[in-house]
């Protein structure tokens, strides 16, 4: 029996080798959630990404060629949640006014356990990223998905994290100054350069 360190040789008769099923991003606009700046966006994405798109429109916009679209019925926490459930849904796109983001945002991460995009209204081109990250396990979960994401858009990236609190705080400084350039360093392993920013609050 082989113990813990042991080299061992592995005999291969044949390989096959399975298609990577790639991102899944499903970009909502109309009623409160925004313009069809999420729409634009997210075909951008998809392009650049080779991922599959759904979108999810309400009254008066118009179907995009080429783009599986489907009616925004009900509200943004039902809808998401339908797709979610008929198909893993990796990232949802949203351009939400700048007034409604934090209520929107919130609706739409309580609907799955999915990654939220929020993209800024016009025909502005991704350049920056601002990754948003709490400490722990779940936060190296997000920067490794942003990894996934961002290496396709080539954009400025800074990993932020937010240290409960008015003031300076020594320990938990020091805590998560390490932690958001360890996500840098991990983001680095899929050729992004990040910056990093801690802030009190």
């Amino acid at each position: 029996p082989l113990a813990k360190g042991d080299a061992a040789w592995v005999g291969l008769r044949r390989i096959h080798a399975l298609p990577h099923p790639g991102l899944r991003l499903l970009a909502v606009a109309g009623a409160d959630v925004g313009d069809g700046s999420a729409i634009a966006h997210a075909v951008l994405l998809a392009e650049r990404a080779d991922a599959r798109l759904t979108v999810l429109a309400g009254d008066g916009l118009a179907p995009r060629p080429g783009v599986e679209t489907r009616r925004l019925v009900g509200t943004l926490d039902e809808a998401v949640a339908r797709e979610a459930e008929r198909d893993p849904v990796d990232l949802v796109i949203l351009s939400p006014t700048r007034d409604d983001a934090p209520r929107v945002v919130a609706r739409a991460m309580r609907a799955s356990e999915q990654h939220v995009l929020v993209v800024r209204t016009g025909a502005v081109p991704l350049e920056r990223a601002l990754l948003c990250v709490a400490g722990g396990e779940q936060g190296k979960v997000d920067i490794l998905f942003a990894g996934r994401l961002l290496r396709h858009i080539g954009a400025e990236v800074t990993v932020f994290i937010v240290v409960p609190g008015e003031g300076p705080d020594e320990l938990a400084d020091a805590q998560a100054e390490r932690f958001v350039a360890a996500g840098a360093k991990t983001l680095a392993s899929s050729g992004i350069t990040a910056l990093t920013a801690v802030r009190h609050g």
